[in-house]
């Protein structure tokens, strides 16, 4: 890539069109973005000013013959700016990186100290129409990122850190994301939204995005020839969150972020900000099962457990085991309270949980002779000690048929 052929730079021929030129350059620019080459963005953004200055001066037809003349790099005011439309030439002169900088840009600084740089002088007609116009409602946009984390029933009540990996809309490499060929901020108003970014919301808001400046409220005429004027590209990121304990499907979990970073004109890079808006997708349980903070558990028992009473061993869904008293004559689906075994929140300034266990009693589908010859003695005991339920059924019955022979 060092090369100083600069044919070789973009992996062209030298009877390649323009177009071809245009084409070439487009793919190794997105194909050397830093963003793209993570942990190589030193040696990406080397190559990507290289490729850039070679199509500096092969996309003008002038540049190029004398380059295919000499075989020189001469050495030039636009060497740091990106690919500028054939058509913008005459409106943008005297506007190059290396011209007068701070007689076309003012600058601003947000809350963390990054600078950013607002074009302030129109190249483009209808100058300084948004006369109110806030450098911050254009660059840099807060933009949102929406994520879902699938998370593990146990994660998300004990809390866990994660790597996330997630698709968002990287700044283009060339035009920086203003969407112009320039690579400048437009200040020019959109006519069809005026500024607003937004049609058909009428006086009480609302509306959908202006299809005609994508949202942004600025117009410009000429795109960049990149992204064709969209100012961003698909790129992935990684970011590694810290997820509190206790969490559910409910929680939302927001912050900033800086993905990727922006090249400005004076040289200086600037790091968009990013709001990253992660919900989480949490696993089911087998056993256990939570409303709230309080978790909820089937414990299966026998008859004998629930006429005799029994201690039995429950599982915490923090690990082990919890001690479980059964009283005698327990009833099938009753509830047992295990107060303050719960879910602990981590985020909420609220009590723990309890854990509730439902006592389910299971009745076997097969069983030994042993043991159907005890049932059977347990039968004829049970019609003489009839119990209360039992009893008041039987009465009742009794009184059914005579009332409906009567």
């Amino acid at each position: 890539m060092t090369t100083t052929d600069l044919y070789i730079r973009l992996e062209i021929s030298k009877d390649v069109t323009t177009a071809d030129i245009k084409k070439a350059y487009r793919r190794l620019a997105l194909k050397h973005h830093p963003d793209r080459n993570k942990g190589n963005e030193k040696s990406s953004e080397e190559k990507f000013k290289l490729i850039q200055e070679a199509y500096i001066i092969l996309s003008d037809p002038e540049k190029r013959k004398d380059y295919d003349l000499t075989g020189i790099i001469r050495e030039t005011s636009d060497s740091a700016s990106p690919p500028q439309s054939s058509d913008s030439s005459s409106s943008s002169a005297g506007t190059s990186a290396t011209g007068n900088f701070s007689s076309e840009y003012q600058s601003t600084s947000n809350a963390n100290g990054t600078s950013y740089y607002f074009h302030f002088h129109a190249e483009e007609p209808f100058i300084n129409q948004r006369s109110n116009i806030n450098p911050d409602d254009i660059r840099p946009h807060l933009k949102q990122i929406k994520a879902t984390v699938p998370l593990s029933f146990k994660d998300a009540i004990m809390g866990a850190t994660q790597t996330v990996s997630f698709e968002y809309q990287a700044n283009c490499v060339a035009c920086r994301g203003t969407r112009s060929s320039s690579g400048r901020v437009s200040d020019t108003v959109c006519r069809t939204c005026l500024g607003s970014g937004k049609v058909g919301g009428g006086a009480g808001g609302g509306g959908e995005i202006c299809n005609e400046c994508g949202g942004s409220g600025s117009f410009v005429y000429f795109p960049c020839e990149i992204c064709e004027g969209i100012g961003s590209f698909p790129a992935m990121h990684e970011e590694q969150i810290t997820i509190p304990a206790g969490v559910d499907s409910t929680f939302i979990l927001t912050r900033q972020i800086q993905p990727d970073t922006t090249i400005l004109y004076d040289g200086t890079s600037s790091m968009d900000i990013y709001e990253l808006i992660i919900d989480f997708a949490v696993e089911q349980h087998p056993v256990f099962r939570r409303v709230g903070l309080d978790i909820l558990i089937d414990l299966p028992i026998s008859y004998a457990q629930a006429v005799l009473g029994d201690i039995i061993m429950a599982p915490s869904p923090y690990g082990g085991v919890l001690p479980v008293t059964i009283p005698p004559g327990a009833q099938p689906n009753s509830q047992i309270v295990l107060s303050n075994q719960g879910v602990l929140a981590e985020y909420q300034q609220i009590d723990r949980g309890d854990m509730i266990l439902t006592l389910v009693l299971e009745v076997p589908r097969a069983i030994s002779e042993q043991e159907q010859i005890l049932l059977c003695q347990l039968g004829d005991l049970e019609q003489q000690n009839i119990t209360e339920k039992r009893q008041k059924f039987l009465q009742f019955m009794v009184d059914w048929e005579s009332s409906k022979i009567n």
